[in-house]
């Protein structure tokens, strides 16, 4: 689940028994303090979220091992400078993300 910032940067819970109990992961070292807008699993150890703009440039964080560090994708390896509302995952290395101004950019490669 994601979400508006609190603490300083945007907002990621994970739950590991069907909603019971819920943790927040990240921090604001690796995370921007920006709305997170979309959240998609691949599999349990790589997800990708979406989210408004920061520093600059749209919001894509990935993690490779199920949370325990994300990575935001910088905008020289061509994330554009508007808000993406959603994404596809066809798989852990190709995406598919959505945005405003009818922004549409993919991945093959993660």
């Amino acid at each position: 689940m994601v979400g508006d910032p609190a603490d300083g940067y945007g907002t990621i819970f994970y739950t590991k028994d069907g909603g019971q109990h819920w943790n927040r992961q990240a921090d604001s070292l690796t995370v921007p303090n920006t709305s997170l807008l979309g959240v998609q699993d691949v599999d349990k150890y790589n997800v990708w979220i979406v989210g408004d703009m920061a520093n600059g440039y749209a919001t894509i964080l990935r993690t490779t091992n199920g949370g325990l560090t994300w990575h935001r994708i910088d905008n020289y390896q061509g994330v554009l400078d508007n808000e993406l509302l959603g994404f596809y995952t066809v798989n852990s290395e190709e995406v598919w993300a959505v945005g405003i101004n009818n922004t549409i950019i993919h991945t093959i490669d993660g």
